[in-house]
């Protein structure tokens, strides 16, 4: 997927391919989480989607369950990308109407001249369509509620119905179920914003209603007696006026504490216990009572003055910002992720000690393996460095595995081939603008010159302020 930025803030113009891991470097204020956000508002401002266009006719036929099956092929993957791209043109209307709210700007003449244009390939349907193998959704076409399975293999898309559909239920208009699918497969994205540090110990202040005199200043509706009311009956976007990628966050915060949710597969919840064994060992994320809300997430730590045999918990307000940095992701991975969904992180390294950022970025790289598309804004040289030791073409599993061996936690699913990887500077060029430039080096990898040569810089500082000093002792004025 093609993503073009006009006029948008300092960029004039430029463009980004998203690949399975996007990552973008730059020095500050050169509008690197301005794209980001854009991107996470262009795939997810329309959340109506018009059935109304998937009108044209697809062959498919029934399955033993009641179910049906179409066929992989030229003319599937064409009618999908008419489809998918008739979608993203509504997202992008529906964006750039929106874009005052969605920035929590009050200029709204700061978007009057920006514009988007996003272009989908067969090559991004082909991808979307088989990274829902495996996944499932509910379809209740009567007073009976059915589990809907796909399954994409030997060159079919086949959805089947659990318990089996009996006459007369009504068959579903299987277009319309395979478009819905799409877009959930194209344009699901999932944001952990920079303020994410301080929005994981500080969301129940929003969510209990406890701004209640600003919400009155701010002529927004009362949230009820106290100002107290169950977090996730009202869209933390109408409660204050936040950004909607931050006031996202936060009602996504909610909901997991407050009402818990469905699980995520297997795969991704063992990722995140790799994250707490490896990066922060001895400590685990629990969702514990409370008497105030209910529930609420603590950490539970060894107590070291027994042994490490006993646990205690704390509350998040006292752990490491380490632990606040990454405790977004835990619960991203044990109860939002799914395969083809896009996952943008500002600035991953923030409170990691550079062991960790590189063990960070295994796992990202492992997410990546699992089905998950990744976008990261980061300033971390010890990220990019590490990411060219990922890069790796190698196909054979025994070769993978014994490379494996010298990575910080062993797993060759971090390894990802060249083409899934697409890296970007961006560029303050004076009148032209902020703009994207491509990393990839044919001969090196991935090119960070900025990072790197501010680090052979300060080097250099060294003996510059060395050799002042001699000629200070040299028999001249100091």
């Amino acid at each position: 997927m093609k993503i073009t930025f006009s006029n948008l803030g300092r960029i004039k113009k430029t463009s980004l391919d998203l690949r399975p891991l996007t990552v973008i470097i730059g020095k500050n204020n050169t509008n690197k989480t301005y794209v980001a956000y854009s991107i996470y508002g262009l795939l997810t401002s329309n959340r109506n989607i018009d059935l109304t266009k998937v009108s044209e006719k697809v062959s498919f036929s029934q399955t033993p369950s009641g179910g049906f099956q179409f066929e992989l092929n030229s003319h599937l993957y064409q009618w999908l990308l008419r489809v998918a791209t008739s979608f993203s043109k509504d997202n992008q209307s529906a964006f750039k109407r929106n874009m005052t709210d969605f920035f929590s700007e009050t200029k709204s003449e700061n978007f009057s001249r920006t514009d988007f244009k996003v272009e989908i390939t067969e090559e991004d349907i082909e991808a979307a369509l088989l990274g829902l193998d495996g996944q499932s959704a509910e379809w209740k076409p009567s007073n009976r509620l059915y589990q809907m399975r796909i399954k994409c293999a030997d060159g079919f898309i086949t959805c089947d119905l659990h318990p089996r559909r009996q006459e007369p239920d009504p068959l579903p208009d299987p277009a319309q179920f395979l478009a819905i699918f799409l877009d959930s497969a194209l344009f699901s994205s999932h944001i952990l914003p920079v303020e994410r540090m301080t929005l994981i110990t500080s969301f129940k202040v929003f969510s209990l209603g406890l701004y209640g005199r600003a919400r009155k200043i701010l002529g927004l509706p009362s949230q009820g007696q106290g100002n107290l009311s169950l977090p996730g009956f009202e869209p933390a976007s109408q409660r204050i006026p936040l950004p909607i990628p931050i006031s996202d966050f936060l009602e996504f915060l909610e909901r997991v504490e407050a009402l818990g949710g469905a699980k995520t597969k297997f795969p991704f919840r063992k990722l995140a216990d790799v994250i707490e064994e490896k990066l922060y060992p001895g400590s685990r994320l629990i969702l514990r009572k409370s008497g105030l809300t209910g529930k609420e997430f603590r950490l539970s730590v060894r107590d070291s003055q027994k042994g490490g045999k006993e646990e205690i918990d704390i509350g998040l307000q006292l752990a490491s910002s380490s632990i606040k940095q990454l405790v977004p992701l835990l619960l991203f991975l044990r109860f939002q992720a799914t395969e083809n969904q896009l996952l943008i992180i500002d600035e991953p390294e923030m409170g990691l000690h550079p062991e960790a950022q590189a063990k960070l970025l295994e796992v990202l790289a492992i997410l990546v393996n699992l089905g998950v598309k990744v976008l990261v804004t980061t300033h971390s040289p010890y990220f990019m460095a590490h990411l060219n030791n990922l890069l790796n073409d190698e196909t054979d599993a025994k070769t993978l595995r014994r490379q494996a061996s010298a990575l910080y936690l062993k797993d060759s699913r971090a390894f990802l081939p060249a083409n899934k990887i697409s890296a970007y500077e961006m560029k303050d060029k004076g009148a032209e603008g902020c703009v994207l430039e491509d990393l990839h080096d044919p001969d090196y990898g991935i090119r960070w010159d900025t990072l790197s040569d501010v680090s052979v810089d300060i080097q250099q500082k060294y003996f510059e302020i060395a050799a002042k000093g001699r000629k200070s002792t040299n028999g001249k004025k100091r």
